[in-house]
């Protein structure tokens, strides 16, 4: 049926019917009334009843389209030969990679060298997404969940809206967290937490929070040199005792510090500037 074949129909069929429900309703109002009401309405209804007949027969004599019209529509012009060869989109680190990198260890080269091609192809949300992945398939491991969390940092590093950094950084929070309930021993989750949270706005209220967090990734390196990066926790500590206006705190830690790493570029300034020299 033509559409605007339907569309009469449709009109005159109410017509129709509206025309008889007003006989029904006059009828049904005032039963003591004379009929000259619907004698009067007869010949419309009658008339309307001629045309949606005569309408009705003129669509059955309208033959049915056959089955291959559809088909036989022209087919949308290929696309040039250039636009099928154009090289594809890169979507970063591919799961398979994530994984092997993952059993290298959480701060492996490999692993950096993902996060940096992820950097560069601008893939956080693909990251986010096999990391997520990677805690599905090992929800036990501390290092997983740190791992999503940076996937987290990173698109937050990336994003310009300022409402939804806050929401990236809200639920590194929480991996960095459900980490250190899965391992509290875990210096990795500890410090990256702190570091985390040391750059939330001063008006959250964090900065205890994130002093505590290095004060705890402190304790678990207990003054040991083992890893060169220890010494960051020093300085990082350091420089949020001075923020939190504990001079005192802050002498004593980047002092102890230069006293495990003698030498130490970073905690020797920041020690001389909050001395004064």
């Amino acid at each position: 049926m033509k559409p605007a074949t339907a569309i009469l129909v449709s009109g005159l069929t109410a017509v129709l019917i509206s025309a008889i429900t007003a006989v029904s309703v006059a009828r049904a109002s005032s039963p003591l009334a004379p009929a000259p009401v619907s004698e009067s309405l007869r010949p419309q209804i009658e008339q309307l009843r001629a045309e949606l007949q005569a309408l009705r027969a003129r669509m059955d004599a309208v033959p049915a389209p056959p089955a291959a019209t559809a088909a036989a529509r022209p087919e949308a012009a290929p696309r040039p030969a250039a636009a099928t060869t154009a090289p594809a989109t890169v979507g970063g680190p591919s799961l398979d990679q994530i994984r092997i990198a993952f059993k290298q260890g959480r701060a492996s080269e490999a692993m950096e060298k993902l996060f940096e091609a992820a950097r560069k192809a601008n893939a956080s949300e693909s990251l986010i997404r096999s990391f997520q992945t990677l805690v599905e398939e090992n929800p036990q491991d501390a290092s997983a969940h740190c791992l999503l969390a940076r996937a987290f940092i990173e698109a937050l590093m990336a994003e310009p809206n300022f409402i939804q950094k806050g929401e990236w950084a809200r639920k590194a929070d929480v991996e960095y967290l459900e980490a250190i309930r899965i391992d509290p021993s875990s210096w990795d989750a500890h410090y990256s937490r702190a570091f985390s949270l040391s750059w939330w706005p001063e008006q959250l209220g964090m900065l205890p929070e994130a002093i505590r967090s290095f004060e705890r990734a402190l304790e678990l390196q207990a003054g040991s040199a083992a890893q060169p990066r220890y010494a960051d926790t020093y300085a990082q500590l350091g420089r949020l005792y001075a923020r939190a206006a504990k001079t005192e705190k802050a002498v004593t830690v980047l002092s102890e510090g230069l006293r495990v790493f003698p030498g130490n570029e970073e905690l020797k300034k920041q020690l001389d500037l909050i001395q004064g020299r």
